[in-house]
């Protein structure tokens, strides 16, 4: 299973808890994490379309590739 974590953060000290908390509990559940957490934080939420297509812009080709690969591997 493919998973990106996604954390909103009240404030900038608590950005890496995706990362720090998140991300160690998917990996043990068997998801592959291929790109980096989606971090938002709540000040921010104002601008999320923006926020999301920067991040899209940077991932996405790797994410649709983990995708891919997940994909052909339960069809064989």
């Amino acid at each position: 299973t493919v998973a990106v974590p996604v954390t909103v953060a009240a404030s900038a000290e608590h950005r890496f808890l995706a990362d720090l908390q998140l991300r160690p509990v998917l990996a043990e559940l068997g998801a592959s994490l291929p790109v980096p957490s989606l971090t938002l934080r709540e000040k921010e939420l104002g601008d999320l379309d923006a926020l999301i297509a920067t991040w899209t812009d940077a991932n996405l080709p790797a994410l649709a590739a983990a995708v891919g690969r997940e994909s052909a591997e339960v069809a064989a």
